[in-house]
């Protein structure tokens, strides 16, 4: 899911200055690697996680506020449409490691 990060972020930036941006582009670029840097240096499935849930929130939080500061200095803009949308991204960027949290192996009888 963090794979599409990039496409995502494109998105969300369509229709803005490209000079204002540039900026963020660089910031959120810069973020993803070093998200994808620890999550993969990481030994265990915990401090993978967790990489991921601060990478995640860091990368949204940063590509929901540009946009929703940019909009409301232009149009002056309601932020809530922007915050609402960036929590329900967080959400489903995040489903797949809720899943591995709350998954509990089955143990099955040895059959010999």
């Amino acid at each position: 899911m963090f794979g599409f990060m990039p496409l995502l972020i494109a998105i969300i930036f369509d229709e803005m200055d490209r000079l204002y941006s540039l900026y963020f582009m660089v910031v959120l670029t810069l973020l993803m690697v070093v998200t994808v840097i620890v999550y993969m240096q990481s030994s265990n499935h915990k401090k993978r996680v967790s990489a991921l849930l601060v990478g995640i929130f860091l990368t949204i939080t940063i590509a929901v506020s540009g946009p929703a500061w940019f909009w409301f200095n232009q149009m002056k803009a309601t932020p809530w449409p922007v915050l609402i949308a960036g929590i329900v991204v967080y959400l489903i960027m995040f489903s797949p490691a809720l899943i591995g949290i709350f998954h509990k192996p089955v143990q099955t009888a040895n059959p010999i």
